[in-house]
């Protein structure tokens, strides 16, 4: 039950963002979501830092932009996590095509994020959703569409929610760790109150025999 209710969490927040950011994907060669210009910026960064890291990697910070200036791809967010997307395709069109499905990607992991950390937390399903929605598609981060710098908050939501499972934290459960109740109590051993009572019965026998 618990790969089901992920998987549809995962198919829900790419189809929610597939469908607010229509009609990104109905023509991702021709498409620019917002306006023409940091998204263009954006997309010549990631396609400049996959090209660097293919080509020259010791020559990624002097990018072909303000040439002959050194250190100029650091002018901007360089965007640097996403080079590795640059490896793939050359050209404007696969730049573009490229930042669009980037950019539907983020809302996405938003989503997923959020919903995952509010379930880790102890919130229900639906909790969880409102969390989700809240998060990835709420009206500030759709006011800064052209930012993928500002947009890429997915990742920082899912680190939690990895956090928090990892040391099995809860606002409804308390801590729970493995081998741990949630007190922090070892579930197999016994409590000093028990030994002592065991060592009184004890002396109480000795004596007695």
């Amino acid at each position: 039950m618990l790969t089901h209710e992920w998987t549809l969490a995962v198919l829900g927040g790419l189809l929610l963002a597939v469908v607010l950011t229509w009609p990104t994907l109905r023509h991702p060669a021709t498409t620019i979501p917002g306006d023409i210009g940091d998204p263009t910026l954006q997309a010549w960064q990631v396609a400049w830092g996959g090209h660097a890291l293919l080509t020259d990697p010791l020559g990624l910070w002097d990018s072909n932009s303000f040439y002959p200036e050194l250190y100029t791809y650091v002018y901007s967010d360089t965007l640097l996590g996403y080079a590795p997307f640059g490896f793939f395709g050359h050209g404007v069109e696969a730049a573009i095509v490229r930042y669009n499905i980037l950019y539907v990607l983020l809302y996405a992991l938003a989503f997923i994020g959020a919903y995952a950390l509010v379930r880790q937390l102890g919130a229900s399903r639906l909790g969880a959703t409102v969390a989700g929605l809240a998060w990835g598609f709420s009206p500030w981060r759709l006011a800064h569409g052209g930012h993928m710098n500002i947009l890429s908050i997915g990742g920082i939501a899912l680190a939690l929610a990895m956090l928090a499972r990892g040391h099995g934290w809860s606002l409804t459960r308390g801590t729970s760790r493995t081998g741990a109740g949630p007190a922090g109590r070892s579930r197999g051993g016994s409590s000093p109150r028990g030994r002592s009572a065991s060592g009184s019965a004890s002396g109480s026998r000795s004596r007695t025999s």
